[in-house]
């Protein structure tokens, strides 16, 4: 069974060329499109093959599900529920924190703020994450591809509050 980076013929990195990505994506369904089939049984199969590369085009656009789907093609047993044992109590008291601050915040301007570091913590997260995964240490490759997950929660959190309190 083909994993997601090999349906879209794409090198198994976390650092992939997104541009690369999209097009590969968008070549392949033309060339596997359903309508495209000479009869019925065909067309199965042009369906199968298009939903595995919508299935794959998804999960390799997110960072996250992206190191998700490297780390179980490099044979790590990615269980959330585990991982998140192994992290450090103080950085998941600080993510509870955040949590609480964003429910209870009513300063716009703190929110702004606060998705702005939100998303400068992202991106040195993901620097990290192509560090890890290039020189192969997927224990820190693990740990911050669930950190990853806390951080976008908080932004798609700060983001929904922003929005609500816009619409108030």
């Amino acid at each position: 069974m083909q994993n997601y980076f090999q349906i879209l013929k794409l090198p198994e990195v976390f650092d992939i060329d997104l541009a690369e990505l999209e097009r590969n994506y968008f070549n392949l369904q033309i060339e596997y499109h359903p309508d495209r089939a000479l009869n019925i049984e065909d067309r199965g199969e042009l369906l199968v093959m298009s939903t595995k590369l919508n299935e794959a085009y998804e999960n390799l656009k997110d960072d996250f599900k992206r190191a998700k789907a490297l780390l179980t093609v490099l044979g790590v047993n990615f269980n959330d529920e585990e991982l998140k044992s192994n992290l450090d109590k103080e950085f998941l008291q600080a993510k509870l924190d955040e949590f609480e601050f964003i429910n209870s915040a009513q300063d716009t301007k703190e929110l702004s703020e606060m998705l702005i570091a939100k998303y400068l913590e992202k991106k040195e997260l993901i620097t990290s994450l192509i560090h890890a995964f290039k020189s192969r240490e997927l224990d820190t490759a693990s740990k911050r591809t669930i950190s990853l997950r806390y951080v976008d929660n908080i932004i798609d959190q700060i983001k929904n509050k922003l929005q609500n309190t816009q619409h108030v």
